[in-house]
């Protein structure tokens, strides 16, 4: 139907300017015609991209309700139609779960495929009981056999263990998320820190920290983008100040914690709200 309208239009512009001089009519005519067939192109680019974003939301998990002890929320904002950023949580047993939230390489529509990887391979994991350190060195053998060292990826893995009131993490390039325990900010872990899968290495050591976690505590797990962002008053918006508002926020729910960071980082980026990177959050939470 677009098709024919277009060629309708077309065919009577052309004999509108039937009565010009011929050298003029036709550099109109091409002229529109070329405009015309652009606009066709953004149009249906459009339409490609806004089908390609609904498909990929039914990736994320459907529900985060796993557990009545644990209250858990997560956000992704692309920054160009499809996102790249990735993030799950998904029971294990009664008493665990597991996480992700990662980065795959770039923008848009490349980056999305990644992103497809990296779920596909996580839920394997959380199908077979895979231990992290396991689904780490998988995750690694994908993007390196895949993609042969031109596209990495950079993630967190974590395991909460409700009975064991342990908590697991083990990032593999990714920023150490802003972990609460107590009303107290828990630093990063070196040992746990292991390269981006499927980055080019010598070796890729990986040891998952573990975290006792006993009464109160929340995580909030976040990609580059978000403290990357720009910042009006700081330049950028740093993980410092991401973990001072998670702080402030401390006895919000998990959802009031997502919004309440990315309020306060669009907010700052005055007036570049659009953001030019993908925005993802991943925050659990547990009471007393």
């Amino acid at each position: 139907m677009v098709q024919m309208q277009a060629e309708e239009l077309a065919s009577r512009v052309t004999a509108a300017l039937a009565g010009l001089p011929d050298r003029q009519a036709q550099d109109l005519a091409r002229d529109f015609l070329e405009d015309l067939s652009c606009r066709q192109l953004a149009e249906e680019w459009k339409r490609q991209l806004a089908a390609a974003r609904r498909m990929q939301l039914r990736l994320f998990p459907r529900s985060l309700d796993l557990d009545p002890r644990l209250d858990i929320a997560g956000a992704n904002r692309p920054g160009f139609g499809i996102s790249g950023d990735y993030y799950d949580c998904q029971a294990l047993g009664p008493d665990k779960l597991a996480f992700i939230v990662a980065d795959a390489m770039g923008h848009g529509l490349a980056s999305g495929m990644v992103m497809t990887q990296l779920q596909a391979v996580f839920r394997t994991a959380v199908r077979e009981g895979w231990e992290l350190e396991q689904l780490d060195r998988r995750l690694d053998e994908v993007m390196a056999t895949t993609w042969e060292g031109e596209v990495f990826a950079t993630g967190l893995l974590g395991l909460v263990d409700l009975a064991g009131e342990a908590l697991w993490l083990l990032s593999a390039g990714h920023p150490w998320p802003s972990v609460l325990r107590a009303g107290r900010r828990v630093e990063r872990v070196v040992e746990a820190c292991a390269p981006p899968w499927g980055a080019p290495r010598p070796s890729r050591p990986a040891c998952p920290a573990m975290l006792a976690v006993s009464g109160q505590w929340s995580l909030l797990a976040y990609t580059d983008g978000l403290i990357e962002a720009e910042d009006s008053l700081d330049g950028q918006y740093s993980a410092d100040r991401l973990a001072r508002v998670h702080f402030e926020n401390r006895t919000c729910g998990a959802e009031q914690l997502c919004e309440s960071i990315l309020d306060d980082a669009l907010s700052r980026a005055g007036e570049s709200l659009e953001p030019q990177d993908d925005l993802t959050l991943l925050a659990i939470c547990r009471e007393e």
